[in-house]
């Protein structure tokens, strides 16, 4: 399983690399923090993945996960693997998420 995070300062296409992704192998972290255009590219991202049968995830910003019927990822919330949500509990220990936060 490959995981993709998106970074503005290392990442210039996304969207390439993510289409290079094995089809329904990964997913794609959508990070970008703070980059302009960043709701654009989580749609162009949301796309690719379903079209690809890949995970997206969304770091830091439930409304666009949301808006892309995507994972979020806050601070708590540590992986999304094979459609189960995984956080880590107050102990530091990983346990399935409940399904909302």
């Amino acid at each position: 399983m490959l995981w993709l995070f998106t970074d503005a300062r290392r990442l210039a296409d996304p969207l390439a690399a993510a289409m290079a992704l094995p089809r329904g192998l990964g997913g794609v972290v959508l990070r970008h923090d703070a980059a302009p255009g960043r709701a654009a590219l989580g749609r162009a991202l949301a796309g690719v993945c379903r079209a690809r049968g890949l995970a997206l995830a969304v770091a830091g910003d439930w409304r666009l996960a949301a808006a892309t019927r995507s994972e979020p990822i806050t601070r708590k919330l540590v992986a999304v693997a094979g459609g189960q949500v995984w956080a880590e509990s107050e102990e530091g220990a990983l346990g399935e998420a409940a399904e909302s936060e």
